[in-house]
């Protein structure tokens, strides 16, 4: 199991994505599968409920597919990806998936390309981004969900500006991004990272950095005690290691 997120409309159910191809919907009270989707063919390594309707599931495979289901039906109702037609899209793994609050696009990352696909229109492909180097990893809102922020495996964070989908900001780290977050509450980017050894096997340290952009949230100027515990709270104004902050994007 890759994946378990909670129903952000009904926080009774989870959902659950898996290397054995499977995506389940659980019942928490009566541990039970409500549901359980077979239509992958490969590892599922993302997925989430709809914010707008508990009974559509989007989910991103390394089948190369993206895929809406819905536990009505116990189907997948739609089919964005290599085998949409017209879509141009090869059999790359799909990492992320995320969907926007309003239900209606969708963004999916597949290598080093960001796709947003329309779902209104029957999962047409409307943009395709290429502006990592190397695999998307993650994907986030911030809160208002103005900005999109993306972290590959080329050490860089980037922020798109929703409206048109160019980048507004830049953040390079010093080794590859494999997750990142957004806190509502503080307007604060929790992201994290990894180094390995020469042979892409063994991690030789995990870090974890707090960043926070907002002008209104002051930095602290604790940098020797968060190098040792691997915290750090970035501000615009400033030029910590690991990063290099071009503008406030949110």
């Amino acid at each position: 199991m890759h994946v378990t997120k909670f129903s952000t409309l009904d926080r009774a159910q989870v959902l659950s994505c898996s290397d054995d191809t499977t995506v389940r919907l659980w019942d928490v009270p009566s541990q039970s599968t409500i549901t359980t989707f077979t239509s992958h063919t490969d590892y599922v390594r993302s997925g989430q409920v709809s914010s707008t309707d508990p009974h559509l599931i989007l989910t991103g495979s390394y089948d190369g597919t993206v895929r809406i289901f819905d536990t009505r039906t116990g189907e997948c109702e739609l089919l964005m990806g290599s085998t949409s037609p017209g879509s141009g899209v090869g059999s790359v793994p799909v990492e992320q998936v995320l969907m926007y609050p309003s239900g209606t696009v969708a963004l999916s990352a597949a290598g080093s390309i960001l796709r947003v696909w329309d779902i209104v229109a029957g999962g047409r492909c409307l943009r395709a981004m290429s502006n990592h180097q190397k695999t998307v990893t993650s994907l986030a809102f911030n809160a208002n969900s103005s900005r999109l922020l993306t972290g590959g495996l080329d050490h860089m964070v980037k922020v798109y500006d929703i409206s048109n989908y160019n980048v507004v900001h830049t953040m390079r780290y010093s080794a590859p991004v494999i997750c990142l977050a957004i806190s509502v509450r503080r307007s604060a980017m929790h992201l994290r990272h990894v180094e390995f050894d020469d042979s892409w096997r063994s991690p030789t340290r995990h870090t974890l950095l707090s960043a926070c952009q907002m002008e209104r949230f002051p930095f602290v100027d604790d940098s020797q005690k968060r190098r040792k515990e691997g915290h750090w709270l970035i501000n615009p104004c400033t030029n910590p290691p690991f990063a290099r902050p071009l503008s406030n994007p949110f």
